[in-house]
């Protein structure tokens, strides 16, 4: 049941959020800190979890579905039917469960993270994700920011796939997080599979230029460490607006850097 499409379909839509980032700070809007959540509606996020029917029906069973009816699985399996789902899913709660095999995705309105067969799996939270999950470059996640900044869906996004996979069917999440990550004020795309974080996507500022950044970890007996990072310039017009909300007028030169991928460790 294959998945590797979902991580750059959200990827792309995660550029419409950096759009609508910069259109609210060109509007007057306030510097989004690290830590906060988007003030604004048209910067949206979504929680997958993937794949598909047979997870969904446990999910209800252990109460973390909460919906009446079975989810209504709908076509996802092109870009164009992918990026619909996600519109639906515009200014609407919830998340959505994908169907890796037949490529369908269904939505779902309720869910929850109170869980008994959850919980043994969140004692080892740390050891599944990085310890700048939260804060770029801390070297811890303490109890506290865990507590404080972990919301249900990144919590099901990290926790549901190590708590439902088998040897036979491994269960993915995926979310793109309305809380800003790093110093652009937008949140991170994250992929998660069942043992912990497996890629993560955000945008960054290096040297007053934006960059897309796209990490990839491994699991270590310790936990999850980091294996390889790719920094990439963004197009033109997103410097540009950049540029204007930060007060320089004058144009940088057009040379772009190249595409810098390096092992880590």
């Amino acid at each position: 049941m294959s998945l590797d499409h979902l991580f750059p379909w959200l990827v792309e839509a995660h550029y419409h959020n950096l759009d609508a980032h910069l259109k609210y700070l060109e509007e007057g809007g306030r510097r989004v800190h690290e830590g906060e959540e988007h003030p604004s509606e048209e910067v949206t996020g979504v929680l997958i979890i993937g794949n598909g029917r047979l997870v969904s029906q446990k999910l209800r069973q252990d109460g973390i579905i909460k919906d009446r009816l079975d989810p209504t699985f709908v076509p996802a399996g092109t870009r164009d039917e992918f990026t619909g789902v996600l519109s639906s899913m515009r200014y609407r709660d919830g998340a959505l469960v994908y169907n890796g095999s037949d490529r369908l995705a269904a939505r779902v309105a309720k869910v929850g993270n109170t869980s008994a067969v959850m919980d043994a799996i969140r004692h080892d939270f740390p050891k599944l994700v990085p310890s700048d999950l939260v804060f770029r470059g801390a070297r811890e996640l303490t109890d506290q920011v865990i507590d404080d900044y972990v919301g249900t869906k990144t919590d099901l996004a990290i926790v549901v796939p190590p708590t439902y996979s088998t040897p036979d069917h491994e269960v993915h999440g995926f979310i793109i997080k309305r809380t800003a990550y790093g110093n652009v004020g937008t949140g991170p795309v994250l992929h998660a599979g069942p043992r912990g974080l497996v890629e993560r996507f955000y945008f960054d500022v290096q040297d007053g230029r934006l960059v897309a950044a796209t990490e990839r970890f491994v699991p270590t007996g310790e936990g999850v460490v980091l294996h390889q990072k790719g920094v990439e310039p963004l197009p033109r017009r997103y410097q540009d607006a950049f540029d204007r909300i930060n007060g320089i007028p004058e144009l940088r030169g057009q040379e772009q850097p190249p595409v810098l991928y390096r092992a880590v460790g």
